[in-house]
């Protein structure tokens, strides 16, 4: 079966001329329908403006901040880096800073703060209804925003509000707020953490005292003066040893106490704990290679001496260690630190920053032409295919 190119050539000028046709009828009831297009679009129109009139200007008020050189526990950071190199590291900051002050931001302690301070209730029309805290704190997340620049590092806290001087109020008082609940939970917490090493530093005092007494009466009893002369090498690993072990048990009972049990740093000091013990106590079986004598091997009474020397040397170690740390926790106690620096102060705006009337206005006005002008095509096809479907719906058997 052959076709013939020409009647090919005739279906597509038919469809052609179709669809010309129908381009020309549009846009032919388009013209005879411009009153009601050119009505319904000026009508939205004006309404639209009247509606963008009546409503509020709202403004933006922005405060830009640093997080503060160190933290709560920088003092205390200082401390162990000089007796561990590397502390400061496990003690983490950064991110980590941010984040907390975000959290504190975002607290229900600065939240009701702002909020009874301007009577936000009043302002955001929630006094009187069921849950009108909790409807006045959503409203505020909404309004207040804070942010983190990735390309400078600061911090913004963005305040929208119909009342710029408000606005900028509020901004502002959301960094007194976020200085003064920082400062409030540091001091818990500085608090908890000096207890517990003044409770260590009174276990050390304690214990090197009763070395100093036990040691005593030994020598008494004995006649032994000084039995360490005989065996210094040994005396000064095993106490190095010792010393060590116990300085790693106090920074992982510090780092547990300040960051908790699970975290990363205080895992690693635990390990690090746990590995001295191991030393110490394969120093004392002998296994270390500068020191090949067992401790049984020796006398018994210069065994004796050379544990109670060795547990006074053992406490003053540990005694200079944790003495600095807890005067640090007394002063990080008794000290009051702002969390941010101030960078630009908020100031009351003096552009709105929504709505934008001008676009809205554009945007409802060419829409109100355009589906104006989608509902008059879509009247007339619905007038033609109108009877055509009825008719096919009344044949016998639709």
């Amino acid at each position: 079966m052959t076709h013939n190119p020409s009647s090919f050539e005739d279906v597509d000028a038919a469809r052609e001329q179709r669809a010309q046709e129908a381009l020309w009828n549009a846009v032919a009831l388009l013209w005879h329908r411009r009153r009601f297009i050119i009505g319904t679009t000026s009508l939205v129109g004006v309404l639209a403006v009247v509606i963008t009139l009546l409503m509020p200007n709202w403004y933006k008020a922005s405060t830009r901040l640093l997080p503060a050189d160190g933290g709560g526990g920088s003092g205390i950071s200082a401390l162990l880096d000089e007796f561990a190199p590397g502390a400061n590291a496990i003690l983490g900051g950064g991110s980590e800073d941010t984040d907390r002050l975000f959290t504190l931001l975002n607290s229900r302690r600065v939240l009701d703060a702002v909020i009874d301070t301007f009577d936000l209730e009043t302002v955001y029309e929630t006094a009187g209804k069921d849950y009108a805290r909790d409807r006045t704190i959503k409203l505020l997340k909404e309004y207040a925003t804070f942010a983190l620049d990735d390309e400078f590092g600061f911090m913004s806290i963005t305040v929208a509000d119909t009342d710029p001087e408000r606005a900028a109020a509020m901004a502002n008082f959301f960094v007194v707020m976020l200085n003064r609940v920082n400062i409030a939970v540091n001091a818990e917490n500085a608090s908890s953490y000096r207890a517990f090493m003044e409770q260590n530093l009174r276990e050390t005092e304690t214990a090197l005292n009763a070395a100093r007494a036990s040691l005593q009466a030994f020598q008494e009893e004995t006649g032994l003066l000084d039995v360490t002369t005989q065996l210094p090498t040994y005396l000064e690993a095993v106490v190095g040893l010792r010393t060590a072990a116990i300085e790693a048990e106090i920074r992982y009972n510090a780092l547990r106490m300040q960051f908790g049990a699970q975290n990363p740093q205080a895992n690693a000091a635990r390990m690090a704990a746990r590995s001295a013990n191991d030393a110490y106590e394969a120093a004392l079986r002998g296994r270390e290679r500068f020191m090949q004598v067992e401790q049984d091997s020796i006398p018994e009474a210069g065994r004796r001496y050379s544990e109670l020397y060795q547990e006074i040397l053992i406490q003053a170690e540990i005694l200079k260690f944790v003495r600095p740390l807890y005067e640090q926790a007394r002063f990080d106690e008794q000290r009051e630190k702002a969390s941010v620096q101030v960078i630009d102060q908020a100031i009351p705006p003096e552009r709105k920053s929504h709505p934008k009337r001008s676009i809205i206005c554009i945007v409802a006005t060419l829409s109100a032409g355009i589906l104006s002008m989608a509902y008059v095509l879509l009247a007339d096809l619905w007038r033609r295919q109108a009877p055509l479907i009825a008719a096919r719906l009344n044949q016998p058997g639709a």
